[in-house]
């Protein structure tokens, strides 16, 4: 008997040695508290089969369920703080498996691996539901703005195709406009040709009618003297048809042609008249025609400078309308590709849609709620 105790005082005294050992090895693991376990069931174990050695196969009979009833004690207190903590975090992660994350993940106090795994658990699902929400909403929102951008994009396409419409007619409003701002510029060009010619035309004909006046008038002064000379043969006349009188009988034929030449005389007098008559009146016509040329002159140098200074500005005109015709040609190609990276967009948009739905279907599988 003293045997018995004496070894199971030796048994109880490398209790706290083993488990000394064992928390060395196995440091904050479960496995320490299960070796501890273990070890002790091993060494009642062996108490009791000395026991039974000593007392005889008698003592089975209370020594056998013992070790049966201890052993199960044991097997439940494992089975407690073990098992039942690896089949909830199976479980656990099963269902995150599957997506459900409704679970109620329960946090350890312990801090052993068993503890560690059930509290990573417990984050990883309220991560998940964190993430899962967020990515949830995001996808939504995703949803959402793809759609406004779709619509804005097809709304920004539709402006552009019209505001491309109206740029190609500005276009080919403004191609009609430089042909024929061109063609006035060549028309005033060519006007203020015939323009330089006509008042050079007028200026020839302003010199020629002050040469036809200093002709006229010197017409006039001969006609005048012809018309003295007349004047001074019909009194020579006169006087020869008086000396003929005198003279009578021997003088008559040289009245006869005294009479005659004061006829020549008195014709070449109205004929003199007349011409100096009508000289006059072509003096005082080309008189008033030179001061009407000579009023028409300015006008026409100044029409003429004024249709050159046409003729510049059509040019001007001309060049910037060419300017004004590129820079709309430039706009109506970038409205072009506006309009067409407005359709890209609105088609981008129209993936990026399609892909925020994809999303929604793909974290469809989690239940978070």
């Amino acid at each position: 008997m003293n045997d018995l105790l004496l070894l199971a005082l030796l048994l109880i005294a490398n209790l706290p040695v083993c488990y000394i050992i064992l928390k060395a090895m196995f440091k904050k693991s479960f496995l320490t508290n299960v070796f501890f376990a273990v070890t002790v069931y091993v060494l009642l174990i062996l108490w009791l089969g000395v026991y039974t050695g000593q007392a005889g196969l008698k003592a089975l009979f209370w020594t056998l369920p013992m070790a049966y009833i201890v052993g199960l004690s044991m097997y439940q207190v494992i089975k407690t703080n073990v098992q039942k903590p690896l089949e909830d975090a199976i479980a656990n992660l099963k269902n995150v498996a599957a997506g459900d994350l409704t679970i109620q993940a329960s946090r350890s106090a312990k801090q052993d691996e068993l503890g560690n795994l059930t509290n990573s658990i417990s984050s990883l699902v309220s991560n998940l539901k964190t993430t899962i929400a967020d990515i949830t909403n995001g996808a939504k929102q995703l949803a959402h703005a793809s759609n406004e951008v779709r619509s804005t994009a097809n709304q920004l396409s539709e402006g552009a195709t019209e505001q491309a419409a109206s740029v190609e007619e500005v276009s080919s409003t403004m191609e009609e406009m430089a042909t024929n701002i061109q063609q006035n510029s060549a028309n005033a060009n060519q006007t203020g040709s015939y323009s330089k010619e006509a008042k050079e035309g007028i200026h020839d004909v302003s010199v020629k009618s002050d040469q036809a006046v200093k002709a006229n008038s010197t017409i006039k002064e001969r006609i005048e003297i012809i018309n003295s000379i007349a004047d001074k043969t019909d009194l020579l006349a006169i006087n020869a048809a008086v000396e003929a009188a005198r003279a009578g009988e021997h003088g008559r034929g040289f009245a006869i042609v005294a009479g005659e030449v004061r006829k020549l005389a008195e014709t070449s007098k109205r004929a003199a008249d007349e011409i100096v008559e009508h000289s006059e009146i072509g003096y005082q016509t080309i008189s008033d025609a030179v001061e009407t040329l000579n009023k028409t002159t300015p006008v026409v140098e100044k029409t003429s400078e004024l249709v050159e200074e046409i003729a510049i500005a059509s040019s001007e005109q001309a060049h910037g309308t060419n300017q004004v015709n590129e820079a709309v040609q430039q706009l109506n190609q970038i409205t072009q590709q506006n309009a067409s990276s407005s359709q890209n967009l609105a088609k981008y948009a129209y993936e990026l849609e399609q892909q925020a739905q994809q999303l929604n279907q793909l974290i469809s599988i989690f239940k978070i709620r």
